[in-house]
């Protein structure tokens, strides 16, 4: 038989757990700041993700407008009438700008506070487009509305405005969303227009060729752009605004 030294002794089964407790407070307070530093990340990731994707909806967008009106009947024609060539060989364009497919309308095809649609041969194939820019209001359908669209189609021969405005152009039929989750100002208005002194131009209830003033040179986009999802600890969305003034190249 083994007998014990005097003064050796083990921990108390009050020891252990005193012990255990501590060490479990210990885990408890670091996994704390882990998942806090886990859900900033996650809050970053998101709206890096929100800016990119602005970023590119945006380019693409001012891109778009300072190609408007390219290749307009001053590129063909003289100012003494439309069917009369000033270059050589003679480029033949035997209909009005307004309907004919290889020239654009110069200017904007419409105008409203959520929406505008340019002509211009925007990708440089070649052929003229119908692009339109719009945002929508949240729907049932797609919660990650209000969102920003952008529609593009070949020029078809006749009116120039969309079929959703009495026209004969594809483009409202066209929309696909470019950027989700856009907060809705209240107003429903997104898009601020310009003429060439700087002077605003208010489109109204919305404005259709030949109506829209064709001293309009710029546009301006303002929007506020929300995360997909709340932050875990503040049951917030994040947001962020965007303004970007797009000036046409063409007119």
């Amino acid at each position: 038989m083994v007998k014990r030294k005097r003064g050796e002794h083990g921990f108390s089964l009050i020891e252990l757990l005193v012990s255990v407790g501590i060490l479990l407070f210990m885990m408890a307070v670091i996994y704390r700041e882990v998942s806090k530093l886990h859900d900033m990340s996650r809050t970053e990731d998101m709206k890096r993700d929100v800016v990119q994707n602005a970023r590119e909806a945006l380019d693409q967008l001012s891109r778009d407008v300072h190609t408007a009106g390219f290749p307009s009947k001053r590129m063909f024609h003289n100012n003494s009438g439309y069917t009369a060539c000033n270059i050589s060989p003679c480029v033949n364009v035997n209909a009005t700008p307004e309907n004919d497919i290889k020239v654009a309308t110069a200017g904007f095809v419409v105008i409203a506070g959520n929406e505008f649609v340019v002509e211009g041969d925007v990708d440089g194939d070649g052929a003229v487009d119908s692009v339109g820019y719009r945002v929508i209001p949240n729907a049932v359908a797609n919660p990650t509305c209000p969102c920003l669209q952008r529609s593009q189609v070949n020029k078809v021969t006749g009116d120039p405005k969309p079929t959703g405005w009495a026209g004969s152009q594809n483009t409202t039929a066209n929309y696909s969303t470019i950027l989700e989750n856009v907060v809705d100002p209240g107003n429903q208005t997104y898009f601020t227009y310009y003429d060439s002194t700087g002077t605003a131009i208010s489109p109204g209830a919305g404005t259709s060729f030949p109506s829209v003033p064709n001293t309009i040179r710029t546009v301006q986009v303002t929007l506020t752009v929300q995360t997909r999802s709340q932050e875990a600890m503040r049951k917030f969305r994040p947001q962020m605004a965007f303004t970007l003034t797009a000036k046409m190249g063409n007119y």
